[in-house]
């Protein structure tokens, strides 16, 4: 559940992505104009690619491990189609603060910080939101607290800690028929639990040795995404644990909202993934005024490999140009 795809997002650097004119290209370099927007005094770092202007706007990040780097490759290939691309660090990520004031992590604060570069690169502008995990999961949370200002989102897996936790709130008391599937979900994330655990899991990770072995877990589950192993900053990895306890455990335990008034919620959700069952998008078509669900073969790792990026990035820009 979202501790884990990064893996996948990485090797798609080396897969061959479709381009506008169907030619195929691998290991993109990195296009991206830097820049620096300050938050509550801290700063924020991005990286625009393609036009501006009036072209549609899209914004994403990066998951865990690692930074919005690993998603250099979606944002090269929206930007040769004519979209213009904000790819931003989160807080704990690449160059933006690692401060660890109280709340730094907070779902509260990572959506001020899409604020920050939101207005700085697309001022007045409504805008797109596309990926995997934190980018929804802080898009959700700015919406709710700056709503109207998202056209549309279009995100692989869960679009939402809060709908997620709310979803599985509902299980017992509404759908008991979902208990299997509702235990499993509960198992799966009890590695929240041990997040919660204070100073031991962050120097776990800053060995390397954890990360490590999700590029084997990978790698076993999705064999024929390329190899090579993960190669991330130890303590971007580190600091991104507190991501986490201050934003993902308290939203999905003591959820704040159950709707996402978005016009366009598109959801792109693995077929045979154990980690993300359907459980936690049960009853999603009744909390967002428009949902596009699209079940893609493969599991938590392989959803990005064989022609599902090509087919996920152009039925996102499809969805993206009919809302903008």
């Amino acid at each position: 559940m979202r501790l884990f795809r990064s893996t996948a997002f990485l090797a798609v650097v080396a897969l061959a992505v479709v381009g506008p004119a169907g030619a195929a290209q691998a290991d993109p370099e990195d296009s991206g104009r830097p820049g620096f927007v300050e938050y509550q005094g801290f700063p924020v770092s991005y990286f625009e690619y393609g036009p501006d202007g009036d072209a549609p706007t899209v914004m994403m990040t990066g998951d865990w491990p690692g930074d919005s780097s690993l998603m250099v490759p979606m944002a090269e290939q929206l930007a040769a189609n004519g979209f213009h691309v904000v790819r931003w660090d989160m807080h704990g990520a690449g160059r933006t603060s690692h401060d660890r004031r109280p709340g730094a992590y907070s779902m509260e604060n990572l959506a001020g910080e899409l604020g920050a570069v939101l207005d700085q690169t697309a001022p007045g502008r409504r805008v797109h939101i596309f990926g995997d995990g934190w980018g929804p999961f802080i898009g959700s949370q700015y919406n709710t607290m700056y709503p109207g200002r998202i056209a549309s989102m279009s995100v692989i897996g869960f679009p939402s800690a809060d709908l997620a936790g709310n979803a599985l709130r509902r299980v017992p008391r509404e759908k008991p028929e979902l208990t299997g599937q509702w235990a499993a979900q509960v198992a799966v994330l009890s590695y929240l639990a041990g997040i919660e655990i204070p100073v031991l899991p962050d120097a776990a990770v800053r060995t390397g040795i954890p990360v490590q072995m999700l590029g084997v877990v990978a790698s076993l589950m999705a064999p024929e995404m390329p190899g090579g192993g993960l190669h991330t900053n130890a303590d971007d990895d580190a600091d991104g644990l507190e991501r986490y306890r201050q934003a993902m455990w308290p939203h999905l335990t003591e959820p704040q909202y159950d709707y996402i008034d978005i016009p366009v919620l598109q959801v792109f959700y693995p077929t045979d993934d154990f980690l993300e069952t359907p459980v936690l998008i049960d009853g999603l078509e009744s909390r967002t005024p428009h949902l596009d669900l699209r079940y893609v073969p493969g599991n938590h790792f392989s959803v990005l490999g064989g022609d599902n990026t090509r087919q996920i990035l152009e039925a996102a820009m499809e969805s993206m140009r009919a809302a903008d």
